[in-house]
């Protein structure tokens, strides 16, 4: 899971030609936080804080 807190546009542009960077449409700043988890069976686990 990525959230993106944009102060802009909640729109993105993901026509880098390295195919991974993620821009708001408007250009304006942006902060980004990764979480990964796992889906249990009883729940979720995190995995990484």
């Amino acid at each position: 899971i990525e959230p993106m807190i944009n102060a802009g546009a909640q729109e993105i542009d993901m026509t880098d030609p390295n195919g991974w960077t993620v821009r708001t449409a408007d250009r304006s700043l942006t902060a980004q936080w990764e979480v990964q988890l796992a889906i249990t069976e009883y729940g979720y686990e995190l995995l990484s804080w």
